[in-house]
């Protein structure tokens, strides 16, 4: 019984440990620019902001063969609409690898 109290609680708190290596602040593709170009993410608790949409995160959980990558259900508005997806985050360095719809991005951080 020890055992499996265990496992459970391992299974929740992955994902958080995991979650926790990706910062808050703003990322951007390609590199850090003055001014910005509209290849920017802002991380935040919960929350992923786009340069026209916004993004509500939901059930983190781990990534199988992805060791310290997070996917989360995100509730999307922007341009109009609102959708459903899945974005799964990852810490590469200081930086963000950021996947969605079978798609991966390199976001350099830029600050907070």
């Amino acid at each position: 019984m020890d055992k499996v109290l265990k496992l459970a609680a391992l299974a929740v708190l992955l994902p958080l440990a995991a979650q926790s290596q990706v910062a808050n602040g703003l990322y951007e593709e390609g590199g850090c620019r003055v001014p910005q170009s509209s290849a920017v993410v802002r991380v935040s608790p919960g929350y992923l902001s786009f340069f026209e949409s916004a993004c509500a995160l939901s059930n983190a959980r781990g990534v199988a063969n992805r060791p310290g990558a997070v996917a989360y259900d995100a509730i999307c508005d922007g341009e109009g609409q609102r959708f459903t997806t899945t974005y799964t985050l990852q810490a590469a360095g200081p930086n963000l690898i950021l996947s969605n719809d079978g798609y991966t991005f390199t976001y350099y951080y830029c600050g907070p």
